[in-house]
């Protein structure tokens, strides 16, 4: 088995100066200025939005979904009293035929 090898994270004195004025900056920009470089507004609006787009998308496919299904069996309903219907005519018709001959 190859020997893995470890990497410590080792800060040094001038990075740690670079983050701690980095943050420092942020933190008195946004206090001068009354907000951030970024709009936390108008992502949060921007990512709610789009999840609310997302789940209106997939529940509106469902419900579609069992609408067809409930369109279906109401078309094969209509479909079997049709065809009863027409079987009546369909037997009226020859019974109507047989009564012309008689005649």
């Amino acid at each position: 088995m190859p020997e893995k090898k470890h990497f410590p994270l080792k800060f040094r004195f001038g990075e740690f100066l670079l983050i701690f004025l980095i943050l420092l900056s942020g933190t008195a920009l946004a206090f001068s200025s009354g907000s951030f470089l970024l709009d936390f507004k108008k992502i949060g609006f921007t990512t709610l939005s789009t999840i609310s787009k997302g789940v209106h998308f997939v529940t509106d496919g469902i419900s579609d979904t069992f609408n067809a299904f409930s369109e279906l069996k109401q078309v094969k309903k209509d479909y079997n009293e049709l065809l009863t219907k027409l079987e009546n005519y369909e037997k009226m018709q020859r019974s109507n035929v047989e009564i012309r001959k008689e005649n």
